[in-house]
């Protein structure tokens, strides 16, 4: 199904031209009244018939093809369908469906270029996706149209209206008028173009058309030409000296900014831009380079190259001096750079200064050297009053180390291969030196040339074990290589005398042989020594353990362990021991071997061991069997230590060996019983046990601590006579040699203790005492082991007294008193009540004397009346005027008060005060008289003072009484006060909102108004009063100037006629008025106006036409004498005129019209109203001719007619 794209051009010119009066009216209604007839051309089938317009459309066609277009086909047929339709929607407009054209269609009143424009849709949707509609698909046609038809309607509205300054791919469909203005870049290409087809294949896609327009935008820096016409863009102008200047644009996307840059001749230019965006911006001249301004001027466009809006800083840095770096280089944090110097074109000779150092300058050329890394650099350099920058962007090199992974070990060694990059525009020298775990790096000095690269051989060696990685520097600059060590596995034949050495390096393997021990095998790898392994010669190590005796003999384990061995290595041989001429053989595969041989007790023996090609022999003193007794337990009572025992070897025994018990021997005899002996000795904190077995005689010794005993109270009750108390008694025994099981009698109870060997252990029972009552008291406590004495202080209860409450109430006061008894780890017997801990006791008492006195028994207590705080801050007040004199009352959380709130004022008030914080308020009638007066205030047995000061107040107000909006003013209160005193009043504004506050007098205060309106600030106080009115008005501008007429909306004015002022609400002001523009200028022109009045700025921009009065006042006639189908075309022309000040053509056309109606006159007159009509600039040359030739002709016709009177008449 074919779809349809409309294209139009929504605002051509309509004009009717009619060449035979009022018989060709009626002849063309009557075609459109018949719209029968077809008029067919060679492409064109136009409905109804219309020659002129099948004759604009072939030219079109031909004009086309014969730039190298070709347009799409019809939908139908071999010939494009076109129908002129009054009633069509648009003007004029092209169909489409998939691929070809539709159809044409066109209203009444049709113009060659709009026909022109029309065909060139045709022939661009060729080479441009129809349903991609933006700007470029109205702007290519109208451009193409324009230049065939040599009539540029829209192009010159381009530069007119700024839209250089806009981004056209912004622009929706909402802005349709303004796409067909962008013809003028692409119009601009098309004059240029003898074939046309490559310019619209660029523009076919929107990143083309980028490209191109961007394109355009840096060739009109200087101005361009279109249609025989230059124009120019509007400049920024910048005028720069030694020294820098600013700017701070905002650029739009596809946009750009000129500059008209002024500065003395023979110097240099560099511009530098920065800020967001920045790195899309494009220019005509070089950016961030000098530029040569042999002439003082230079013409400079910055385009934004991106869809983004640029913001952006703009430097221009000038002088007369240029400088560049030639060469230097890089060592060690030093950089040396020789620059080359010219001012004005001249080499630079004799003193200068780059960055503040002096340096000689010779021939141009002058070094200096400077300490910092390889970092971009800024060098100023100074010469002949002059200075210049140089830009010297230095940045790190590159450096990489191979290889990547070095597989080193102790003793490795080798060469690094280190490949280093220098992108500088200096040399650089450094040594290559490094640092890693365990290796050493031996330094190289290098020189790597500017923007070179060399490779340097870095040797090394392993020192330790190396982990990690190895760094390589050169300068700050550092190459890193991963290190790892080899991975060994040895298996060694220790009764061939060989082995086998198996390295991994990461998934690599490779063997090597290892014969004579010690050795040193060498691992070279991939061109260098990964390691040189050291394989030691193992040590035998023998170890002889006695385990048992057996057969009158005693049996040892024997174990074999090689000592020496890397954990990587593995030994292997045959193991051979000999003893008493008795040979025994095994196998040994690592680790311990462990097997046993007998010897006999007490005998000198020489055991021989070897494994594989390890040989050692051991002296061995064969031991007796030893035995000794081991304790068991303990049982303590009575003054008897009963002992379980038992005898221990050091070696397994299967023999019967007696035991004998020597002095001190136990009570009684030793018992047997399964293993264990049982003995009984006179207890003691060491009791010693002397025995005899296995032929020697031995000793043990048992420690049994002596228990020890403490006591305390549970519970005691005291009265004046007598203690009776309740006591824990506990007993502990710490670190006896054995377990043991003590049982100690207190005061005739039994306490049993199970003590574990080392450990301690406690019990206790409970016994009751009696003793008379002190305040110190000792009891006895009788054991088997001795007694222990406990003593106690029973102090007297302690006593503590607080106030409940204490009331006033008239002449009578009486307190309540809380009585609290605290008492010390006894019961108390107090007022007949058991006291533990604490008790409380409630007393009422008479105050006397302001003291209450309670007697408890044990002593008094004396408590005092509280005190009560009576506040009243000084009061100021104004004469005659009545006051509140505010009393605090705060009384403690005990106190009560029933009584009259009396003061020296002659004022009293009856008050109730309970505890906390009461307010109470005084109305006091005025004082007469101003001073400063004592007042007393008193509420029962309490008293206090406070200061009264009575002041006399006089005020006014200071204010200007008109203002600009937005202007703050200043208020100024004025008064005076007796008795001096810093006072305040209150201020009211109203009119401008409402404002209420406090001020101090004499203060300034400022207020201002955002909208104009009128405030009225009122002070006062209670007997005073003053007011002042300030107005806040617009501040605006005024302008005079002479009135010609309207255009566009804008006046038409005389140039040089114009002047501003200040109104400020409507009443001209002195304010400081500025008017900056062109006032000699014709055309378009704008007018900055800037007044200040009272720190105010209003900024206002007037823009209108400056044109010769004559020339408009003529042109206006001339308008109004023009037929309706040719004014709109002179209106055009005239608002041309206006806009760009070129008056020359309008001039020329209004004085055919200002003249007498001869003729030639008419003539001329009709054929320049063809061509308005038409749409076209008429050819006042020709017509002007006809008016020199009026005399001639006329006098030719004269002569003729004189001929024919006389002949005939």
């Amino acid at each position: 199904m074919a779809t349809a794209a409309l294209f139009m051009a929504p605002f051509p010119r309509v004009i009717f031209i009619f060449g035979g009066g009022s018989g060709s009216v009626r002849l063309f209604l009557l075609v459109l009244a018949v719209a029968a007839s077809v008029a067919a051309s060679t492409h064109f089938v136009v409905t109804p018939d219309d020659a002129v317009l099948a004759n604009y459309l072939e030219k079109a066609y031909s004009y086309y093809t014969g730039k190298g277009l070709a347009p799409l086909p019809p939908c139908s047929g071999d010939k494009y369908l076109v129908y002129v339709n009054a009633s069509a929607q648009y003007p004029g407009a092209t169909y489409f469906g998939n691929g070809c054209v539709l159809k044409q269609e066109f209203r009444p009143g049709y113009t060659e270029r709009l026909a022109f424009h029309e065909v060139a849709h045709m022939f661009f949707a060729r080479f441009h996706n129809i349903f991609d509609y933006f700007w470029i698909d109205e702007a290519t046609p109208e451009a193409m149209a324009s230049v065939a038809t040599k009539v540029y309607y829209f192009p010159p509205m381009y530069f007119s209206d700024g839209l250089y300054e806009k981004n056209p791919f912004s622009l929706g469909e909402d802005r349709v008028y303004d796409w067909y203005k962008y013809s003028a870049p692409l119009a601009w290409y098309l004059e240029r173009a003898q074939q046309w087809d490559g310019v619209l294949a660029a523009l076919s896609t929107g990143q083309g058309a980028a490209k191109m327009y961007v394109g355009f935008l840096l060739a009109l820096a200087g101005g361009v030409e279109l249609g025989g016409v230059v124009y120019k863009p509007r400049y920024r102008q910048v005028e720069v000296g030694p020294g820098a200047a600013y700017d701070y644009p905002d650029v739009e996307g596809y946009s750009a900014v000129y500059y008209n840059i002024s500065a003395p001749p023979g110097g240099f230019l560099r511009i530098e831009i920065s800020g967001g965006g920045a790195g899309s911006v494009v220019s005509n001249v070089a950016l961030g380079r000098d530029v040569s301004l042999a002439n003082g001027t230079l013409l400079v466009a910055l385009v934004n190259n991106s869809s983004n809006t640029a913001r952006l800083r703009v430097a221009f840095y000038y002088s007369v001096l240029k400088a560049r770096a030639v060469d230097g280089v890089y060592y060690s944090g030093n950089v040396t750079v020789r620059i080359y110097a010219e001012y004005g074109f001249q080499r630079a000779v004799g003193a200068g200064r780059i960055n503040g150092t002096v340096v000689d300058f010779r021939e141009g050329f002058a070094s200096y050297t400077f300490s910092g890394g390889l970092r971009p650099y800024v060098l100023r350099v100074e010469y002949n009053g002059s200075w210049a920058y140089v830009y010297l962007n230095l940045t790190e090199f590159g450096l990489e180390v191979s290889p990547k992974t070095l597989y080193l070990g102790r003793g490795g060694y080798g060469v690094l291969n280190v490949t280093v990059v220098n992108p500088n525009p200096i040399d650089v020298r450094c040594v290559l030196n490094g640092s890693g775990h365990g290796v050493e790096i031996r330094p190289v000095e290098i020189y790597v040339p500017r923007n070179t690269s060399i490779v340097a051989g870095v040797p090394f060696r392993a020192v330790a074990d190396p982990a990690g990685f190895v760094a390589v520097r050169c300068g700050e600059v550092v190459g890193a290589v991963q290190l790892s060590q080899p991975a060994y596995s040895l298996d060694y034949d220790l009764d061939k005398g060989r082995g086998v050495l198996l390295v991994k390096y990461g998934s690599e393997e490779s063997l090597y042989d290892v014969a004579e021990l010690p050795a040193n095998v060498s691992l070279s790898y991939r061109g260098y020594v990964a390691a040189v392994v050291n394989v030691p010669r193992p040590v035998l190590d023998v170890a002889f353990l006695p385990r048992r005796f057996e057969n009158e003999s005693v049996v040892y384990q024997v174990n074999i362990t090689l000592s020496g061995v890397p954990p990587w290595a593995r030994f292997r041989g045959t193991v051979s021991i000999t003893a008493d001429g008795r040979e025994k053989r095994g196998n040994y595969t690592g680790g311990p071997y462990v097997t046993e041989i007998t010897l006999r007790p007490g005998a000198k023996a020489t055991v021989s061991v070897s494994v594989g090609m390890l040989r050692r022999e051991f002296p061995i003193d064969v031991p007796m069997v030893n035995a000794t007794l081991e304790l068991v337990r303990v049982v303590v009572r009575g003054g008897v230590a009963s002992i379980w025992a038992m005898v221990k070897f050091d070696m397994e025994v299967r023999d019967d060996i007696p035991i004998k018990f020597l002095d001190p021997r136990p009570l009684g005899e030793a018992r047997f019983d399964g293993g264990y002996i049982f003995l009984n000795y006179t207890y003691s904190d060491v009791v010693v046990i002397r025995y005899a077995v296995a032929g020697e005689e031995k000793s043990a010794y048992v420690e049994l601590p002596r228990p020890r005993l403490s006591v305390e109270l549970i519970n005691g009750v005291v009265t004046p006579s007598e203690f009776r108390g309740l006591f824990k008694v506990v007993v502990d025994v710490c670190n006896p040699s054995v377990d043991a099981l003590y049982v100690v009698r207190v005061n005739g109870t039994d306490v049993t203790l199970k003590v574990a060997k080392g450990g301690c252990a406690s019990n206790s029972t409970v016994i009751s005492a009696r003793a008379r009552y002190s305040t110190d008291i000792s009891f006895s406590f009788v054991t088997s082991f001795g007694t222990f004495d406990k003593h106690l202080h029973v102090p007297p209860p302690a006593v503590n007294a607080t106030l409940l409450q204490w009331r006033i109430s008239g002449s009578r006061e009486a307190a309540s008193v809380l009585l609290r008894v605290t008492t010390q780890n006894y019961t108390y017997i107090i007022f007949n009540k058991e006291v533990s801990g604490s008790a409380e006791f409630i007393e009422e008492v008479e105050v006397s004397n302001g003291v209450a006195v309670i007697n408890y028994g044990f002593g008094v207590v004396q408590i005092r009346r509280p005190q009560l705080g009576i506040l009243a801050r000084p009061v100021a007040a104004e004469v005659g005027t009545p006051f509140v004199l505010n009393v605090t009352i705060r009384a403690p959380e005990n106190l009560y008060i029933d009584a009259p709130l009396n003061t020296s004022l002659n004022v009293s008030k009856l008050v109730s005060v309970g505890p906390g914080t009461q307010e109470f308020s005084l109305a006091v009638p005025g004082v007469s008289s101003p001073g400063f007066y004592n007042v007393s205030i008193s509420l029962g047995p309490y008293v206090n003072y406070t200061t009264l000061l009575v002041y006399r107040v006089n005020v006014t107000i200071s204010a200007p009484s008109l203002a600009p909006v937005g202007a703050p003013v200043n208020i100024t209160v004025i008064g005076h006060v007796y008795p001096s005193i810093d006072t305040s009043v209150l201020l009211s504004v109203s009119g401008c909102g409402v404002y209420k506050g406090v001020v101090r007098l004499n203060q300034t205060i400022q207020y201002s108004s955002a909208r104009p309106c009128a405030a009225v600030f009122t002070a006062y106080t209670n007997t005073t009063k003053a007011s002042a009115s300030v107005r806040w008005a617009s501040l605006t501008v005024g302008v005079n100037y002479t009135r010609l007429g309207t255009i566009r909306g804008l006046p038409v004015f005389p140039p040089r006629g114009f002047s501003a002022y200040a109104l400020l609400g409507g009443v001209q002001v002195p304010a400081r008025v500025e008017v900056i523009g062109d006032f000699d200028r014709l055309g378009r022109v704008s007018y900055n106006i800037t007044v200040e009045y009272m720190g105010v700025v209003n900024r206002s921009v007037f823009v209108g036409y400056a044109a010769p009065p004559g020339s408009y006042t003529a042109a206006n006639k001339t308008l109004g004498l023009l037929p309706p189908e040719a004014r709109p075309y002179f209106q055009y022309l005239m608002e041309r005129a206006a806009a760009t000040g070129d008056w020359g053509l309008v001039d020329q056309i209004s004085r055919l019209y200002t003249g007498a109606p001869t003729p030639m006159a008419l003539l001329a007159r009709y054929l320049v109203e063809r061509d308005l009509a038409a749409g076209r600039g008429p050819n006042v040359a020709a017509a002007e001719a006809l008016r020199q030739i009026e005399p001639l002709v006329l006098g030719i016709a004269g002569g003729l007619f004189l001929a024919f009177v006389r002949r005939f008449v």
